[in-house]
């Protein structure tokens, strides 16, 4: 689970317009300052192009040695790496899933480079694509054998998310970035799928529910060896869409159960009890167990506090639900900012919509 840093205005609004962003880190003079756009000077004419778990780029053959590093379980092309005589690595991956819009992506990672030491020449930029968004993330930095610079570029569409990460001699940067900008304008989105925008419904041997497209469903969110360790059938892990700040983008509500449970609620939750009870972590705080009325039922619940970092802690509830001889277990993840009771009272809108079979 990624877990989001509080957002902050950057570099005076000049994100929110797609202009170029950067930061106030020093360099020697020798480094070029990186380039947002220009005009790419390639050895070949020759191009190709190459799918990439649903996008298609277009790439010069003066990169060379491309391996397909990494498959989806139907067979596709999810990763491909190339060098060329100017870029040490370049990597281009596509991912299946994402929930974030591609500006508060953007902006987040941003923020994170801005923080990380020895970043130097720092830019981002919003990028129009062709009929989506991505963002370009550039910057130098010192490394053991010399400074580097490197690219990181996100497109997202339709809840997919293209990326491509590359790193360089700083000296090359001025002719290496305008490449990769042509690379992530040559996406073109070829899946067929396309975020729901009416009403869905989902059901299975425990529970149906209907939701709208505010909400995307991750069916498979445990894979089956999980789910058979956990004595469980089924896994949906629901998440606001397309989320454009930091309490929705790292809210999270997992449905999960199974029809004929070799325990009841009871048991289970006070399993998860003393076991987050015994994690013997102190990020791990108000750790509590009670009983509460949710679908027209007695839920057993176990609730604490999970501490990330100095200025991120998240709020979890388990909640373990018996009917009809079968097991719903609820569970919650909020940020606690100020957002927090508002995206509760969203997930709970969501969770009263259950019908338990």
């Amino acid at each position: 689970m990624k877990i989001k840093t509080t957002a902050a205005v950057i570099a005076a609004g000049l994100i929110l317009t797609g202009c170029s962003a950067k930061s106030d880190s020093s360099s020697d003079s020798f480094i070029p300052v990186l380039p947002t756009w220009g005009t790419a000077d390639y050895q070949t004419d020759a191009f190709t192009t190459y799918d990439i778990c649903n996008f298609s780029v277009r790439i010069s053959n003066d990169f060379y040695d491309a391996e397909k590093s990494r498959h989806t379980s139907s067979g596709e092309t999810a990763a491909m790496t190339f060098k060329s005589d100017l870029v040490d690595y370049i990597s281009i991956k596509g991912y299946t899933f994402t929930n974030e819009a591609v500006s508060y992506k953007g902006e987040t990672d941003y923020e994170d480079k801005m923080r990380e030491e020895g970043v130097s020449e720092l830019t981002y930029d919003l990028m129009d694509l062709d009929g989506f968004q991505g963002y370009a993330i550039n910057y130098i930095k010192a490394k053991e054998d010399g400074l580097k610079g490197y690219s990181e570029y996100t497109a997202v569409c339709e809840g997919r998310e293209l990326e491509i990460f590359a790193y360089y001699p700083a000296e090359n940067a001025g002719k290496v970035v305008p490449m990769i900008n042509d690379i992530m304008h040559s996406a073109v989105y070829i899946s067929d799928y396309k975020l729901p925008s009416d009403t869905q419904q989902h059901e299975n041997a425990v529970y149906s529910l209907s939701f709208g497209p505010e909400w995307v469903l991750n069916e498979k969110y445990k894979g089956e060896s999980m789910l058979e360790k956990n004595d469980l059938e089924f896994s949906d892990l629901y998440l606001i869409a397309n989320a454009s700040d930091d309490a929705e983008a790292s809210f999270m509500l997992l449905l999960e159960g199974n029809s004929s449970p070799e325990k009841n609620a009871a048991q289970h939750a006070d399993e998860a009890f003393d076991g987050v009870s015994a994690s013997g972590t102190d990020r791990i705080s108000d750790v509590s167990r009670s009983q509460t009325q949710l679908l027209g039922q007695t839920g057993e619940e176990v609730s604490y506090r999970m501490t990330m970092s100095e200025t991120s802690s998240y709020s979890i509830k388990r909640i373990y639900l018996d009917h009809n001889g079968k097991l719903l277990h609820i569970e919650l993840y909020s940020l606690e900012n100020d957002q927090e009771d508002e995206m509760l009272d969203r997930a709970y809108e969501l969770i009263n919509n259950i019908e338990l079979k």
